[in-house]
C-alpha cells in the first residue's frame, strides 16, 4: 500500500489479472518483486494538519525590526514577528472523507465510453461515495492543483456538459456557468500532469530500491501520450526566503546530453513553468508538491557544491504558498525527518503556472463570493427561455450627451463647429435613421462602410460583437471606438483586454500613435521597450503619493517593517534548515525559558543602543544572533590566539645591522596562547545550571553544550517555525498589497486607457474593480475563452465591445475531448469562446445576439479572397489596394498542386503517431522556395510556409536549413513545439531566429501559430494523402479559414485535393480552383515580361531545369533608347541609367554633350583652343569661361630684366607694365654672423637691415643650442629644454636641463669584455682595468678582428685590404680612422690614469691623478671617442666631481623626504588615538574589531620603514663605496682628507626612529588598555602587547649602540646626539611599561655633547628636556626632533651645485647652505693646513685604495 502523506490516504499497488507494464510500455525497468504487491502497508503517522501557532497576547508587537528595543529585559516571545491587522488563519476545506485510491502498475488506459461521466456529478451531491478526496461539489473546495489521491484515482471524473440539461437539479444562470467553466479548463490543464504524475509513482514504485542511475532518458510519453521531463535523485541543497516566500533549491542526477551548460538553452526548467516533487518513502508512502520555476542551475554553476558535473539543480517556490500543510509534509521528507524518502521532479514544460492559476482562482472566488459579473442576464440567463434585450450603454442614455465622432474626422472635413454625432436613443429608430448616420461618418472619416456601421452599432449596444474576417481592419476600429468613448467620457478610462501579450502591445501601440499617451501596461509580458514607460512601476514612481495622510504612512512604514522583518526571520530559518549548525534563531527562546543566564550572557549584546536602531535596521547582521554565532564557533578563542601571533610580527621587523629578534619570543608568545586556554578534566556537562559566565568556556565544553540544546529543541523545530513565518509573512505582504493597491488605484485612475491580458485580469481584479470601470474593449475576442472572458467582466461594466472572428482560429484546447471539433466534444465545447457562443449559438434553438460585419478587406489580392467569398464570407468585397504585382516567375498567382503521394508513416517517437509528414509535398515546397528567392526581389518573411502538423514543420526546417539562399525563422511556439516532441535538439534551437530582421528570410509556421499573420507569398502543404480518408486536423471550417487567408500576392497549396474533397469547405474551395484552371499536376513557370515562355513543373527537381529568359529586355527609357540588356526584373530600371552618348548640344554654345545619355548635361565642359588675346598671344580657356565673360590674363613669360640690387627677376606678358620690386631674400649678413632674412625690397625701401631677428643657437655645454632670440653681447639664459643625459640603462633625465640631474645609480654595464667586471654604480669612473687581449670575433671574410677584447671591431678587414696579417694590435674608432693601440694610448695620456708596463701592460689604476685627464678625441679627426671602453675613464673623470656633488645631492634630498614622512606619519598616530579610544569597544564580540584596529595601527608605519630599509640596502651602501674609491682617485687637488660619509648611518637612525614610534604607539596602546572601564576581556592584549614591547626594546637599544659607537670613531657629532637621544626614548617607554633601565652613563654622555657641541648637538637640547615628563606620564609622546634638525635635511634638498665643500673629519656639506659642517661644526679644508699633506695622501689613500680594489676584485 502506498500511502498519500499529506492526507493520509493509503495508495495500494494492486497486482490485477493482466499482466504488468514492460519497459517499453512504461519507459521504466519492470518492478522489482518486492513485498510491495502481495502485502498489505501500514499508514504513515499523520502529522498535524495545522501548526501550533503563538497567540497574539504571546508574541511582543514591539518586534519588528528583527529586534526588540528591550533587548534581554522584555518577557514576550520573539521567536515570531507580529503581523499588525493579521487576520485569523483561515481553515482550508478540509478533504473528502472517500475510499482511498490505490496505485496500480498496470498502463493507465482510456476509459471505455469517453473519458468523463456528465450524469452522477460530484460524489457528494449523490447517494455514491466520492472517488477521490478533492471531489467536492462546489469549486471554490476544490484544490486547484490535484491532490495525491486524485492522481491515484482511475474513476472517471464528473464533467458537467456546457448546456443545461432538462429534468435535472442542477445550476442555473452564473452559478453553472462558473462551475462548467472551472470543471472543463482545470481538466484540460491538469489532466497531462496527472497522467505524469501517475506514470513518475510508478516509475518510483519500480524503482525504489535501485542506486542512483548517472544517465538516463529523461523524457517520458505515457500510454495517454502525454509528454514530460522526469529528473532523477533529487536532493534539497539549501532553502531560501525570497521575495515570493519560501524557494527550495533542488539538485537532481543531470542526464548526460544536458550537462555543462547545455542544460540552459534545452528548453528545460524555464521561468514560470510548473514541476512536480513526487515522492515515495521506505514505509511505501506517496507524496506530491507542485512547485513554480523560478531559475535552473546547470552543472558548471553545481560544481562548487557537488565537486563535479554530474548534477544540475532548480530554484523553485510553492504554486500555493499559503498551503503550509503541503510546504511542511515536503521539508520533512526532504530532510528525511520522517523516513527515508526518494524524490523525482515531474517537469511539465509546456505549462505556465500563470496561464491558469489564476483563472481558476478567480472563478472560484466569483463562485464562493457570489460576485456580480456584467451583462449577466445575457450570457448566463436564470432562464434560457428568456430572451433579453441589448440596451444601449447605460452612461449613454437617460438623457446624456450624443458621442462626438470629430476625433475621426479628416482634416479636410474640420470646418465650423462638429455635427457628426451619435445618438444610441437615434439609431435605434430604425434602419433609415441608421444608413443617414453611418453615411455621414463614412463621408467625413477615414472609416469604410462597413466600418462606419460597426462603430455606430457598437456605440449603441451595451454589449456589442463585431466579427471581422481576416484583413478588414479590427484593430483600426477598436481604436477609433476607443477615441470617440474617451472624449464621451473622459473621466473613466478605458479597459483594454487582449489574449495575448503581442496582440496587447499592437493594440496600445496603435493608440499611442493616435495621440493617446496616458496609458497604463499592467502586467510584465510585453517584450517592446517603448512599452516600458507605461507600465504599472514606472507610473507607480511618476505618481505623486503626498496627498497621503500622516496616518497612512505610518500604516504604510509597519507594513513595511513587517514585511521586512519576516524576511528577515525566515532568511535566518532557512539558514538554520540549511546548515547542522544551531542558529540564534532556534534556540533562543528555549535559553529565555530554560536557560536565563545563558540568554543573558547572549542577548545583553544583541540590545542595540538607541542611536543604532537606524543602523540595525538597514544592516540586520548586528542584531540577529551573532553574539552567539560568535560563541557557537569559538571565535572569541581564535582571536585571542590569532592577536598572540600577529603581536610579534609588530616588531619583528628588520634593523639596522645584522641584528635581529631573539627567537625566544616565539615559544613566549605560545605560552601566552596556552594561557589563554587553560587545561580542564573533560566532563559531560560541568555547567549544569550555566550560571556562570559562558563566555569563559572553552571549546569543548561550548560544543558539548550545542549538541545538548539540538537534542533538546528536535530536529523538526525548524521546518515548524519556518512554515509558520511563511504564513505570517504572506499575510504581511497582503496588508501591504492592499496598501499599495490603494495608492495604484489613484494613479491608474488618472489614466485614459489600462491595458492587461485577460490572465492579468484574473490577477488584479480586485485593483480593477476598485477603479469602477465602465468599458471594455476585448481584441481577437475569437480566441478568448469563456473562462477568461468572464474576468474582464466587472460588475461596473456598462459597455463591453468585443472584436474578432469566430470563423477563424478558436481558444486553444489541450484535451481533444472537450473540443466541439470532436463529436465527442460538441457536449462540452471549451474551445467555443463567448463571442461564437452568443452570436452563433450551436443550439437552433436559441437567439443569436446581433453582431456587426466589417465588409472591406485590405490585405488579399482579389484573386485570393476569392476563395473567402466562395466559403464564408459571401459579403466581401475588394478595397482597390489589394491589387497587388503578382509573383514573378509563376504562371499563376494562386495554384493547387494536386498529387497522389502518400503521407509518411507517422514517427513512433513522436506523440505516439500523432504528428505527420510527406516526403514530396516537402520536397516540391523546398525547390519552389528556392526558385521564388531567385525569381523575387522578397523582403523579411515576405515568404510563409504554413503546415498543419509539427512534424511536416521539422522536416521544412531540416531540408531549408541547408539553402544558402534563406534562412529560417521560426515562431517560439512552434519552437517549443519540435523540442517537446523531440524534433528539435536543445543544441540546434538557438540556430534559429525569432524577431529578428535577415533578408531574405523565410518564415516557418504551423496554421494555428500563424494567426493573425500575413505574408506576400504563402505556400500551404496539407501533408495527409491517404485511402482511409483521413483529413486530420485540416476538417474544421476555422482552421482551413486561417489557412487560405494569409496571403497577399500569391497563394500556392500543395496537397491531396481528392482528399480534402471529402471535407464541404475544402470541397467548395477545390471547385473554385478547378473552375478557374488553377488545379493540376504540375505548377506552370513563366517569364513575367514574355508570358510565351513557360515551362510545367511537376517534381521537385525539375525546378532547377527551368530555364533563364534569354529575350532581350526591350525596356524603352525615358530617353528613347532601349535596354540593352537579357530579359531581367522590371524593378532594376530604377536602379539603372541609360549608358548611350548623349544627343544634345549645349544652347549656348552648340558643343556636343560628352556625358552619358542618363547623366544630366550640366555646363559645357569643352576646352577651346588657341584662343587669340589682346597683346597678340594664344590661350586655351574653358567655354564656360567664355560664356561666362572671364577675364583672361597672359601668362606668356618675357625676358628676365637684372634689377639695381643685382638680383634677376622674370616677367610675364600680363605683368610687364607693373613696379620692379625684388622679391628676393637680402644677402647682407650681421655681426653676429646671422643673414638678414628680409626681402631685398624692404631692406631698399627702409635704407637700413634693422635688428638681426635670428635664433641665437649658440652651443649651450649640455649640447643644446640656444633658442632664444638673437642676444650679441650677452649671454645666453639657462637651457630649459628637456635634458640630454641618458645612460647604458636606459635612463633619461626628465628635468629641464638648466636642473641637476639625479645620477644613475644602478651597476655599470659599460663594457662587453668578458674577462672583467665593473662593480662601481654607472654615474662613476669604471673601477675595472681596460682589457688588454686580443679581440676573439671573426669577421665576415672568415679573417679574425686584429683589434681588442670589448672594443668595436674592424669594419673593413685590414688583412684582405693589404694581403698581409697586421703586426700589432689595432684600435678601430667610431669615426673609422684606426691607430695602434700603444701609439693612441700614449697620445691620449691614459697613463695618467693607470699605471702601464715598458710593454704596454696596464698593470693598475693610479691611486691619485698626477695630470688632470682630457676628453679623448681622434687625433686626426678630432672626432670624440669617450664612447671607446678603453678610454671611457678619461672622460668620466672629468664628470667625476659633478657627478659625486649630484649623489650628495639625490642623497640629502631623499634624506629630507625620508625624515619629513616619517615625522608625519608619528604625528598621524598621535592625531588618530582619539577615534581608536572612542571605537575600542569590550566584550567578546569585538575582539576580532579591536585586534584589527590595533594591528593597523602598529603596523601604519611599516610602509614608510620598509622603503627606508630598501633605499639604504639597495642604494646608499653599495655607493658609498664607489664614492670613496672616486675622490681616493681624484686625489689632493679634490679633497685632501679621506671621506667619511654618514648616508648609511642616517638612514639607520631613521629605521629606529620607525621603531621608537612603533614601540611608543604599543606603550600608549598598553596604557588605555590598563585604564579602561571593562578591563576583563582587554587583559590579554596587554599582557600580550605589553611583553613583546618590552622585549623589542631591548633589541632595538643594541642596535641603537652600535650606532653611537660608530658616530663616535668618525666624529659624527650630532648623529651620535640623535641616537642617544632615541636610545633615552627607548629607556623612556620601558619605564612607562614598569621597566627600570640603568641610563646614567648614556645622560652623561648626552649633556657632554650638549655642552661642548653647541652649534651640532646643542640643537637637540629641547628634546633631551621632553623625556623626563614623557617618562611620569605627563606628556603622551616626546618629540624628538626640532626645527634646527630638520632644517639640516631640508637645505641638503636645496643643494645648488658647486658648492659642495669637506670638513676637517672629512664629511661632506653644502658650503651655501652652511657655514660649517652640520655633523661635526668644522670648517672647509685647504691642503696647507695640513702638515706634510701630500705624502700624507699619497701613501695612505693608495694603500686603503688597493686594499679596497682587491676586495672589490
Amino acid at each position: 500500500m502506498l500511502l498519500d502523506p499529506i492526507h493520509k490516504v493509503p495508495i495500494m499497488a494492486i497486482r490485477k489479472p493482466t499482466p504488468l507494464l514492460t519497459s517499453k510500455d512504461l519507459n521504466v525497468r519492470p518492478p522489482p518483486s518486492v513485498n510491495i504487491h502481495t502485502t498489505g502497508i501500514v499508514e504513515r503517522p499523520p502529522l498535524p494538519l495545522t501548526l501550533p501557532t503563538l497567540h497574539w497576547q504571546e508574541v511582543c508587537h514591539d518586534y519588528y525590526g528583527g529586534y526588540c528595543r528591550r533587548g534581554a529585559d522584555c518577557s514576550w516571545s520573539h521567536a515570531i514577528c507580529h503581523v499588525q491587522g493579521m487576520a485569523t488563519p483561515t481553515e482550508r476545506a478540509p478533504h473528502l472523507s472517500s475510499k482511498p485510491n490505490r496505485l496500480i502498475l498496470e498502463p493507465r488506459l482510456a476509459h471505455e465510453g469517453g473519458p468523463f461521466n456528465d450524469d452522477d456529478g460530484p460524489a457528494s451531491l449523490f447517494w455514491l461515495a466520492p472517488k477521490h478526496n478533492n471531489d467536492h461539489s462546489e469549486i471554490g473546495h476544490i484544490r486547484i492543483l490535484p491532490t495525491t489521491d486524485e492522481i491515484l484515482c482511475q474513476k472517471r471524473p464528473f464533467m458537467p456538459r456546457k448546456d443545461a440539461q432538462n429534468g435535472t437539479n442542477e445550476r442555473r444562470g452564473i452559478a453553472r456557468m462558473l462551475d462548467v467553466q472551472f470543471r472543463h479548463l482545470r481538466y484540460d490543464t491538469l489532466e497531462p500532469v496527472v497522467d505524469a504524475c501517475y506514470h513518475a509513482s510508478q516509475f518510483l514504485a519500480t524503482t525504489f530500491q535501485d542506486p542512483p542511475s548517472l544517465d538516463y532518458e529523461a523524457r517520458q510519453n505515457t500510454v495517454r501520450g502525454t509528454q514530460y521531463s522526469l529528473f532523477r535523485d533529487v536532493r534539497l541543497e539549501d532553502s531560501r526566503f525570497e521575495t515570493g516566500g519560501m524557494h527550495l533549491r533542488l539538485s537532481f542526477a543531470c542526464p548526460a546530453h544536458l550537462r555543462q551548460s547545455r542544460m540552459l538553452s534545452s528548453g528545460h526548467f524555464e521561468s514560470g513553468m510548473l514541476m512536480a516533487l513526487v515522492g515515495l518513502d521506505s514505509e511505501n508512502t506517496l507524496s506530491t508538491a507542485f512547485l513554480i520555476v523560478e531559475m535552473c542551475q546547470s552543472t558548471l554553476s553545481m560544481k562548487p557544491i557537488t565537486g563535479n558535473h554530474l548534477r544540475a539543480s532548480v530554484v523553485a517556490s510553492f504554486v500555493e504558498p499559503s498551503d503550509t500543510d503541503t510546504m511542511r509534509q515536503t521539508l520533512y521528507g526532504l530532510k528525511g525527518l520522517l523516513n527515508k524518502e526518494k524524490f523525482v521532479i515531474v517537469e511539465f514544460s509546456k505549462i505556465l503556472v500563470a496561464g491558469f492559476y489564476w483563472i481558476l482562482k478567480h472563478l472560484q472566488f466569483l463562485s464562493s463570493s457570489n460576485a456580480e459579473i456584467a451583462f449577466a442576464n445575457l450570457i448566463a440567463p436564470s432562464d434560457p427561455t428568456r430572451s433579453e434585450i441589448i440596451a444601449a450603454p447605460a452612461y449613454s442614455s437617460c438623457g446624456s450627451s450624443p458621442f462626438d465622432l470629430s476625433v475621426l474626422q479628416r482634416a479636410d472635413t474640420l470646418d465650423g463647429p462638429s455635427s457628426l454625432l451619435i445618438d444610441p436613443d437615434y439609431m435605434a429608430l430604425g434602419p433609415a435613421r441608421q444608413q443617414d448616420i453611418t453615411g455621414n461618418v463614412c463621408s467625413t472619416t477615414t472609416l469604410d462602410s462597413g466600418q462606419a456601421t460597426a462603430l455606430c452599432e457598437n456605440l449603441s449596444r451595451g454589449l456589442a460583437f463585431t466579427q471581422g474576417p481576416p484583413g478588414t481592419g479590427k484593430t483600426f476600429l477598436g481604436v477609433s471606438l476607443a477615441k470617440v468613448i474617451l472624449k464621451h467620457t473622459p473621466q473613466k478610462p478605458i479597459l483594454v483586454a487582449c489574449m495575448t501579450n503581442h496582440a496587447l502591445d499592437n493594440f496600445l501601440g496603435d493608440l499611442v500613435k493616435q495621440g493617446i499617451t496616458k496609458i497604463a501596461r499592467i502586467g510584465s509580458g510585453s517584450k517592446e521597450e517603448w512599452m516600458d514607460k507605461y507600465t504599472l512601476p514606472s507610473i507607480r514612481k511618476t505618481f505623486e503619493r503626498s496627498e497621503r495622510s500622516l496616518a497612512q504612512k505610518t500604516k504604510a512604514d509597519r507594513a513595511f517593517n513587517a514585511v521586512q522583518a519576516l524576511w528577515y526571520q525566515g532568511t535566518t530559518w532557512c539558514d538554520s534548515l540549511n546548515t547542522h549548525n544551531l542558529t540564534w534563531a532556534a534556540v533562543a527562546d528555549h535559553l529565555k525559558f530554560k536557560y536565563p543566564y545563558a540568554y543573558s550572557d547572549f542577548s545583553r549584546y544583541e540590545a542595540p543602543s538607541e542611536q543604532k536602531v537606524s543602523d540595525i535596521r538597514r544592516g540586520r547582521s548586528e542584531a540577529g544572533g551573532y553574539a552567539f554565532e560568535h560563541w557557537s564557533t569559538g571565535r572569541d578563542l581564535t582571536v585571542t590566539e590569532a592577536f598572540s601571533r600577529d603581536a610579534g610580527s609588530f616588531f619583528n621587523k628588520s634593523t639596522p645591522g645584522t641584528l635581529s629578534v631573539d627567537g625566544s619570543s616565539d615559544s613566549e608568545s605560545s605560552s601566552v596562547d596556552i594561557a589563554q586556554n587553560p587545561p580542564h578534566i573533560p566532563v559531560a556537562y560541568p555547567y549544569d545550571d550555566l550560571g556562570q559566565d559562558v563566555w569563559s568556556m572553552p571549546m569543548d565544553i561550548r560544543a558539548a553544550w550545542i549538541t545538548r540544546w539540538k537534542s533538546e529543541l528536535g530536529s523538526s523545530s525548524p521546518v515548524d517555525k519556518l512554515v509558520e513565518i511563511q504564513r505570517r509573512y504572506l499575510e504581511a505582504k497582503r496588508i501591504k498589497k492592499d496598501l499599495l493597491d490603494e495608492s495604484d488605484v489613484k494613479g491608474l485612475a488618472s489614466q485614459e486607457v489600462i491595458g492587461l491580458t485577460t490572465t492579468a485580469c484574473a490577477k488584479y481584479w480586485s485593483m480593477l474593480k476598485s477603479l469602477d470601470l465602465e468599458t471594455l474593449i476585448c481584441e481577437e475576442a475569437g480566441e478568448v475563452s469563456e473562462a477568461q472572458t468572464i474576468t474582464a467582466l466587472l460588475p461596473s461594466m456598462k459597455h463591453a465591445i468585443f472584436i474578432g472572428d469566430p470563423l477563424q482560429l478558436r481558444p486553444q484546447v489541450n484535451q481533444s475531448s472537450l473540443s466541439l471539433e470532436t463529436p465527442y466534444g460538441t457536449k462540452y465545447r471549451l474551445d467555443e469562446s463567448l463571442f461564437e457562443r452568443m452570436v452563433m449559438p450551436s443550439d437552433p434553438s436559441k437567439q443569436p445576439l446581433p453582431v456587426s460585419r466589417l465588409d472591406l478587406q485590405r490585405r488579399m489580392h482579389p484573386e485570393v479572397a476569392q476563395l473567402m467569398r466562395s466559403t464564408l464570407y459571401p459579403y466581401l468585397k475588394d478595397h482597390p489596394s489589394t491589387s497587388h504585382l503578382p509573383v514573378a516567375g509563376m504562371a499563376h498567382r494562386t495554384f493547387w498542386l494536386d498529387h497522389q503521394e502518400p503521407e509518411d508513416a507517422p514517427n513512433s517517437l513522436v506523440t505516439s503517431g500523432k504528428s505527420y509528414s510527406n516526403a514530396f509535398e516537402c520536397a516540391m515546397i523546398c525547390e519552389l522556395v528556392r526558385y521564388l528567392l531567385n525569381t523575387n526581389d522578397f523582403g523579411s518573411g515576405e515568404i510563409a510556409i504554413i503546415v498543419p502538423y509539427s512534424q511536416q514543420l521539422a522536416r521544412l526546417r531540416e531540408k531549408l536549413t541547408g539553402t544558402r539562399s534563406c534562412s529560417i525563422a521560426l515562431s517560439e511556439k512552434d519552437k517549443e513545439d519540435l523540442m517537446d516532441m523531440g524534433l528539435l535538439d536543445e543544441s540546434e534551437q538557438s540556430q534559429f531566429r525569432t524577431d529578428v530582421e535577415v533578408s531574405p528570410m523565410v518564415r516557418l509556421a504551423t496554421i494555428d501559430g500563424f494567426q493573425g499573420e500575413e505574408a506576400k507569398v504563402i505556400i500551404l502543404s496539407t501533408v495527409r494523402s491517404n485511402l482511409q480518408d483521413r483529413v486530420g486536423f485540416l476538417q474544421t471550417t476555422n482552421r482551413i479559414n486561417v489557412a487560405c487567408s494569409r496571403a497577399r500576392n500569391g497563394f500556392y497549396i500543395v496537397g491531396n485535393s481528392t482528399l480534402l474533397r471529402t471535407v464541404d469547405m475544402w470541397a467548395t474551395i477545390v471547385a473554385d480552383f478547378e473552375a478557374r484552371g488553377r488545379l493540376g499536376t504540375s505548377f506552370t513557370t513563366h517569364c513575367s515580361r514574355h508570358p510565351q515562355q513557360t515551362q510545367a513543373v511537376s517534381q521537385p527537381h525539375q525546378f532547377q531545369e527551368v530555364l533563364a529568359c534569354n529575350e532581350p529586355c526591350n525596356h524603352v527609357f525615358s530617353c528613347g533608347h532601349g535596354c540593352p540588356e537579357a530579359c531581367h526584373e522590371p524593378v532594376l530600371h530604377d536602379r539603372m541609367i541609360c549608358q548611350e552618348s548623349c544627343s544634345k548640344q549645349h544652347d549656348t554654345c552648340g558643343h556636343q554633350c560628352n556625358k552619358a545619355c542618363g547623366e544630366p548635361c550640366g555646363d559645357c565642359s569643352e576646352t577651346v583652343l588657341n584662343e587669340s588675346l589682346p597683346c597678340g598671344h594664344t590661350h586655351s580657356v574653358k567655354c564656360t569661361d567664355l560664356q561666362e565673360g572671364k577675364q583672361t590674363t597672359c601668362s606668356a613669360p618675357l625676358e628676365p630684366i637684372i634689377l639695381p640690387c643685382g638680383h634677376s627677376m622674370q616677367r610675364t606678358c600680363a605683368s610687364k607694365d607693373q613696379p620692379l620690386i625684388c622679391d628676393s631674400q637680402c644677402d647682407f649678413v650681421h655681426e653676429c654672423g646671422h643673414p638678414c632674412g628680409r626681402k631685398c625690397s624692404e631692406c631698399s625701401e627702409n635704407g637700413s637691415h634693422g635688428r638681426c631677428e635670428g635664433l641665437c643657437l649658440k652651443q649651450h655645454p649640455c649640447g643644446h643650442h640656444c633658442p632664444a632670440k638673437c642676444h650679441s653681447g650677452s649671454a645666453c639664459p639657462p637651457c630649459n629644454l628637456p635634458c640630454l643625459r641618458s645612460c647604458e640603462h636606459g635612463r633619461v633625465c626628465r628635468r629641464p636641463c638648466r636642473i641637476a640631474c639625479d645620477p644613475c645609480v644602478q651597476a655599470c654595464q659599460k663594457s662587453s669584455c668578458p674577462h672583467q667586471v665593473c662593480t662601481a654604480i654607472c654615474s662613476l669612473p669604471c673601477n675595472r682595468l681596460p682589457c688588454g687581449l686580443p679581440c676573439t670575433n671573426v669577421l665576415s671574410c672568415s679573417h679574425i678582428c686584429p683589434g681588442l677584447c670589448g672594443e668595436r671591431c674592424a669594419d673593413v678587414c685590414l688583412q684582405c685590404e693589404t694581403g698581409k696579417l697586421p703586426s700589432e694590435t689595432k684600435i678601430f674608432l667610431p669615426c673609422g680612422h684606426d691607430f695602434n693601440v700603444a701609439d693612441l694610448d700614449r697620445q691620449l695620456g691614459l697613463g695618467n690614469l693607470f699605471d702601464i708596463s715598458t710593454f704596454g701592460e696596464i698593470l693598475a689604476m693610479k691611486s691619485t691623478m698626477a695630470v688632470a685627464c682630457k676628453t679623448p678625441q681622434c687625433p686626426q679627426c678630432h672626432a670624440p671617442c669617450g664612447s671607446v671602453a678603453r678610454y671611457r675613464n678619461l672622460g668620466q673623470m672629468q664628470l667625476a666631481p659633478d657627478a659625486l656633488e649630484r649623489l650628495y645631492r639625490k642623497f640629502g634630498r631623499k634624506m629630507h623626504m625620508f625624515a619629513k614622512n616619517v615625522q608625519a606619519y608619528r604625528k598621524n598616530l598621535q592625531n588618530g588615538i582619539e577615534w581608536f579610544c572612542d571605537n575600542f569597544q569590550p566584550g567578546p564580540l569585538t575582539g576580532q574589531a579591536n585586534a584589527a584596529m590595533i594591528k593597523t595601527r602598529m603596523l601604519y608605519i611599516v610602509p614608510m620603514e620598509a622603503a627606508i630599509t630598501r633605499f639604504r640596502d639597495e642604494v646608499v651602501v653599495r655607493v658609498e663605496k664607489d664614492i670613496v674609491s672616486t675622490t681616493l682617485l681624484l686625489g689632493r687637488s679634490y679633497t685632501p682628507v679621506p671621506v667619511k660619509l654618514s648616508f648609511k648611518v642616517r638612514l639607520d637612525l631613521l629605521h629606529l626612529h620607525c621603531r621608537l614610534t612603533v614601540v611608543q604607539e604599543a606603550a600608549r596602546i598598553v596604557h588605555f588598555l590598563r585604564d579602561f572601564d571593562n578591563p576583563k576581556h582587554a587583559e590579554h592584549m596587554v599582557r600580550i602587547l605589553k611583553m613583546h614591547t618590552i622585549q623589542a626594546i631591548d633589541q632595538y637599544m643594541a642596535a641603537a649602540e652600535e650606532l653611537v659607537d660608530y658616530c663616535r670613531s668618525n666624529s659624527l657629532v650630532l648623529l651620535e646626539t640623535e641616537t642617544l637621544l632615541v636610545q633615552l626614548s627607548f629607556d623612556a617607554v620601558g619605564e612607562r611599561l614598569g621597566c627600570v633601565a640603568d641610563n646614567g652613563e648614556r645622560h652623561g654622555r648626552m649633556e657632554q655633547l650638549i655642552r661642548e657641541n653647541p652649534d651640532t648637538a646643542g640643537t637637540l637640547r629641547p628634546c633631551y628636556q621632553c623625556l623626563d615628563p614623557y617618562t611620569k606620564g605627563k606628556n603622551s609622546t616626546a618629540e624628538l626632533w626640532t626645527s634646527k634638525t630638520r632644517e639640516i635635511w631640508e637645505k641638503w634638498g636645496d643643494h645648488e651645485m658647486g658648492s659642495l665643500g669637506y670638513c676637517k673629519n672629512g664629511h661632506p656639506y653644502s658650503r651655501k647652505a652652511f657655514p660649517g659642517c652640520p655633523e661635526c661644526g668644522g670648517r672647509k679644508v685647504r691642503g696647507e693646513q695640513i702638515e706634510n699633506g701630500e705624502e700624507f695622501v699619497k701613501h695612505l689613500d693608495r694603500e686603503m685604495f688597493l686594499k679596497a680594489m682587491a676586495t672589490l676584485a
